[in-house]
């Protein structure tokens, strides 16, 4: 989502949100708009509320995108195995700990229960 971004002030009942997200691209290890500075919104099925509004990515992200993976992958390849898969724990852990509010995210965003959203998916 990007520095700055709102916490989820979610309600399982009723599922508000009282604006939406403001969702940036991840290139690099920095926040960034596209190129292009359009955005788009993510609008949920359910009563077309705007759940985000999302960059309007486009050739040049991609290439931004491709361009900064290759730079790093020589680093993260050099990493031990164990040092790589204690990284991808830590992000699973942070995603377990918020796993509530992503449920009602994916809830919001695609108009399934959130029941299913949190123990299915």
């Amino acid at each position: 989502m990007g520095p700055g971004h709102r916490s989820l002030a979610l309600r399982r009942g009723g599922m508000t949100m009282p604006e939406p997200i403001h969702v940036l691209n991840a290139i690099g290890g920095t926040w960034a708009e596209s190129h292009s500075g359009l955005r788009m919104d993510d609008v949920g099925p359910k009563d077309g509320t705007v759940v985000a509004t999302l960059p309007r990515s486009n050739a040049e992200d991609v290439d931004a995108a491709v361009e900064a993976a290759e730079a790093a992958q020589p680093a993260w390849g050099a990493r031990s195995i164990a040092d790589r898969a204690d990284m991808l724990d830590r992000i699973a852990d942070v995603m377990e700990a918020n796993a509530d509010a992503l449920a009602e995210l994916e809830a919001l965003d695609t108009g399934k229960p959130w029941e299913v959203a949190r123990h299915v998916d």
